[in-house]
């Protein structure tokens, strides 16, 4: 064989083993969650964010994960707490679809006595109808630091209207709280609205 084959066939062989790695997926280094899932924007909530901050980082809060992709009538309690911001008759039958961010999703989905960390966010649409296109308004709740206020779990609490681009409520809320106080063993968190599936993973 002469010298110039040789470099040749061992230039082939050399093409062919990198052609083989990249196409094996387990040669492929493994990337972090928040690189393979993009469409999911984390976000950071800061006890000091003004109303103004809060509002630009829910703007896509529909790229989070959404708990229960089909709406869930609402508690008739819950929709009787919002009366005073739900437009129409609060007796009426009302649906939420959930979102949690990528800080809550772990002990939304996973835990069966979840304890939410600081910075995560929950994000409810409350909809008139379970075909609503649209919310009539968010309730969204912000896991604050310790102290933030023991009684509700460290909760922040905020009303939105249905486009989220305004605040008309938010703090320690006494109407959201007055729900959310019955469920000190799932972290204040009422997750009625869990999958039956979702709901038979959790440990």
């Amino acid at each position: 064989m002469n010298r110039k084959l040789g470099l040749t066939l061992l230039s082939s062989a050399v093409v062919a083993i990198a052609l083989a790695v990249i196409s094996d997926p387990r040669s492929v280094p493994a990337q972090p969650v928040s690189s393979i899932n993009s469409g999911h924007v984390s976000v950071t909530m800061m006890e000091g964010d003004d109303d103004a901050v809060i509002v630009r980082k829910l703007a896509k809060y529909k790229t989070w994960t959404l708990v229960n992709p089909t709406p869930v009538l609402m508690d008739a309690n819950a929709a009787f707490a919002c009366a005073a911001v739900i437009t129409g008759n609060p007796h009426a039958s009302k649906y939420i679809s959930v979102y949690v961010n990528q800080k809550g999703q772990d002990a939304m989905l996973q835990q069966e006595r979840p304890v939410f960390p600081v910075g995560s966010v929950i994000v409810k649409e409350k909809l008139a109808y379970s075909t609503a296109s649209s919310p009539e308004l968010l309730t969204v709740m912000i896991k604050r630091d310790k102290g933030y206020d023991e009684n509700s779990g460290n909760w922040e609490y905020l009303v939105l209207d249905g486009s989220a681009a305004k605040i008309a409520q938010r703090g320690r809320l006494k109407s959201c709280n007055g729900c959310h106080i019955g469920y000190p063993k799932t972290d204040y968190v009422t997750r009625t609205y869990l999958p039956e599936a979702v709901r038979k993973e959790l440990r």
